[in-house]
């Protein structure tokens, strides 16, 4: 990871699309941060499901995105329809409407 985080192509990637790192001590996980809990639950899929593979950047990248595709389908609340049927409310509904998935 280290690796990868100091790679020359990440650092130009990250200033071509203008993407900033910022710390947020309300956020941290001494403060109860919710976001260090869904960092947690990412990297702990990743060992998981990785263990002690090599992969290249694209394979990573790949696995990354598919692990946030399918973090944010958790629940965040269950909303009533006109029609008597309970819809879950999840970020990718939020993100991308009804029907994403």
């Amino acid at each position: 990871m280290k690796k990868i985080r100091n790679s020359e192509r990440l650092q130009d990637n990250l200033v071509r699309e203008d993407i900033t790192r910022q710390f947020n001590l309300s956020r941290s996980p001494w403060w109860e941060g919710m976001y260090e809990r869904l960092i947690k639950n990412v990297k702990k899929t990743l060992r998981q499901t990785l263990g002690r593979a090599t992969l290249s950047f694209e394979q990573l990248r790949a696995m990354i995105i598919d692990k946030g595709k399918h973090s944010n389908n958790r629940p965040l609340t269950y909303l009533e329809s006109d029609g008597g049927e309970e819809q879950v409310l999840t970020p990718n509904v939020l993100l991308w409407g009804q029907n994403a998935h």
